[in-house]
């Protein structure tokens, strides 16, 4: 769906840098990789194809050397705590996607690990099952007070499970702290582009000292000090918003080349100063404005 028109932008833009918060580390809980509990949850999930959900779940208990008895009742109380009581003498082959996840989970949970490991586990998954999902693991961490590490591209998944986010890219890390923090105040230009979307344009600096950039024949003002020379400038989505013509501080006129109803946002493809192309972001009566019309 798509409409066309001109409208005038106000924006903020500018980088930054964010401060971390870090969770509870291994060396904090006192655990070595090779003495510690550990629970690992595989992508593939990894459950033994030969074993049954209760085989699976008591397989690191037997390995442990735990008796019969006390393996039976943490077998019980695990199933019950991850909701995967019923299926218990199913084998993997039997089992939806969703309970084979639960499934690897209670294999790693069942071991009471003092860390628990988990890469991408949610990523065959269908939405609502992984929306599910993530609320559960969640849960879970926080009534078992395990150290989480969770791998994953979803960012979505960062927010719902984490309360400290480690951006990596090439073995190497960018950044550390909340999402929030992340991404209003991205550190490196990959974690700018990498979390959510944004905007990124060459800008010549036009007044270092009180941070003014320009864009063609436009001039827009970051509230911070410049480097002299060239910038690449970020500007989320959601920073721009249709505004009254006027000689306002960040304000220069835009095409609208097409408008995408996306539910809660309307989002604007808009040909900027100097022909530069720029998405926007709209909510409420501001994307009402431009919400496509028409019927199929």
């Amino acid at each position: 769906m798509t409409a066309s028109g001109t409208c005038r932008i106000r924006t903020e833009c500018g980088t930054g840098a964010a401060t971390a918060a870090h969770p509870k580390s291994a060396a904090q809980h006192g655990v070595l990789v090779t003495n510690g509990r550990v629970g690992i949850i595989f992508q593939s999930y990894a459950l033994f194809p030969n074993l049954t959900v209760e085989g699976n779940t008591a397989f690191g208990l037997r390995v442990s050397g735990m008796g019969n008895a006390d393996i039976a009742r943490r077998v019980d109380e695990t199933l019950e705590l991850i909701g995967l009581p019923t299926p218990r003498r199913r084998y993997p082959a039997e089992l939806s996607g969703g309970q084979q996840q639960r499934g690897a989970l209670a294999r790693a949970l069942a071991i009471r690990p003092r860390i628990l490991l988990l890469d991408e586990p949610l990523s065959a998954l269908d939405a609502q099952i992984r929306a599910s999902l993530r609320k559960d693991l969640r849960d879970l961490q926080r009534q078992l007070g395990i150290t989480a590490l969770f791998v994953t591209h979803g960012q979505e998944e960062a927010p719902a499970i984490s309360h400290c986010v480690v951006v990596m890219s090439q073995g190497r890390v960018e950044q550390i702290g909340t999402l929030a923090e992340i991404y209003r105040a991205p550190a490196t230009e990959f974690v700018t582009s990498f979390v959510g979307t944004t905007n990124l344009l060459d800008a010549a600096v036009f007044n270092a000292a009180d941070g003014t950039v320009r864009l063609g024949d436009v001039t827009l003002a970051t509230g911070r000090t410049l480097p002299e020379g060239r910038v690449r400038l970020a500007i989320r989505p959601e920073a721009l918003t249709p505004d009254t013509l006027g000689d306002a501080t960040n304000n220069f006129a835009a095409a609208v080349r097409s408008v995408t109803f996306l539910g809660a946002i309307v989002r604007l493809r808009l040909t900027g100063p100097a022909g530069i192309r720029l998405t926007g972001d709209l909510h409420g009566d501001a994307a009402a404005r431009f919400r496509p019309t028409g019927t199929c």
